[in-house]
């Protein structure tokens, strides 16, 4: 599966392998698509499917750069310990803007290219949540929560460079989470970056498996 868009992040296209083998001249045609953002993509797939795959995409001028853990978290949880933060919920306009310049910040976007993607529209989707953190009136750190089938999804748990180190993430975090359980969601799954994974790992988040993460070679 192949998904993308004309902005040179390769967040935004990407690529899933899904089954343990894959056909080479389907593989060609896919990098072959993503021309138009000169390479800016990546191939994604769980660590299980890569002894049957890994051959076809090093002959395809792929290179495995790195991975990220998924991880899960069940049973009860509570805000815990509050930070000295500001937390607001994402409901408008406002909010969104400040939510969005907290990811771009934290994630190393441009906001304009962000913006494309966390449009008003989000406001409307009721499976969709997100937050705010803020030191006075800056807003300095924010994480999203989509619901699915059960599963409450954290996406995007980001804090500004020059406020980390202070729990904001984790208070985050668990707010997202707390707001998954009131909706019913009996377990909480998210991707960790290495900054992100011993925050996660001390709210009782488990690694339950990885992505492997592949590029062009050339990248």
């Amino acid at each position: 599966m192949a998904v993308g868009c004309d902005a040179g992040y390769r967040s935004f296209n990407q690529m899933f392998v899904t089954a343990p083998k894959i056909d080479r001249a389907e593989l060609d045609e896919a990098i072959s698509w993503y021309s138009p953002v000169s390479g800016h993509f990546r191939l994604r797939m769980r660590g299980e499917l890569l002894a049957g795959v890994q051959e076809t995409l090093e002959a395809a001028g792929l290179v495995r750069r790195g991975g990220i853990p998924t991880m899960t978290f069940s049973g009860a949880l509570t805000q815990g310990a509050e930070a000295s933060l500001r937390v607001e919920r994402v409901r408008d306009g406002r909010a969104l803007d400040d939510h969005t310049k907290v990811v771009a910040g934290a994630f190393d976007w441009t906001t304009g290219d962000l913006g494309r993607v966390f449009g008003p529209g989000l406001l409307q989707e009721n499976d969709w949540a997100g937050w705010v953190g803020y030191e006075g009136d800056e807003p300095v750190a924010a994480s999203q929560l989509v619901v699915h089938g059960g599963v409450a999804g954290l996406y995007y748990v980001g804090t500004m460079q020059d406020s980390r180190g202070k729990g904001y993430g984790e208070t985050l975090t668990r707010t997202a989470v707390i707001e998954g359980q009131a909706r019913g969601c009996d377990l909480a799954s998210l991707q960790a970056s290495p900054m992100g994974r011993p925050v996660y790992e001390r709210i009782g988040f488990e690694v339950k498996g990885e992505f492997v993460t592949w590029v062009p070679a050339d990248a």
